[in-house]
């Protein structure tokens, strides 16, 4: 299995704009057609991930409130 995590914050979403950047809407793209699993990796409870929306489709799983909740 291949799988990637990314945090949200500074990661995914950037600080300055507050969204997520075209390209990396591709890079994560590119990985789910080569078998590569996406997970979110957050401190946030799962009530207030609420900025993904774009990418959430390519989603395979979370792990939230810093690891209390997969």
């Amino acid at each position: 299995m291949k799988a990637l995590f990314f945090d949200i914050d500074g990661t995914l979403v950037s600080f300055k704009t507050h969204k997520i950047p075209q390209s990396t809407v591709a890079a994560l793209e590119a990985a789910k057609a080569n078998g590569v699993e996406v997970y979110i990796s957050t401190g946030r409870p799962p009530m207030i991930i609420t900025n993904l929306g774009q990418i959430e489709h390519l989603i395979d799983g979370y792990i939230t409130t810093n690891g209390a909740r997969c």
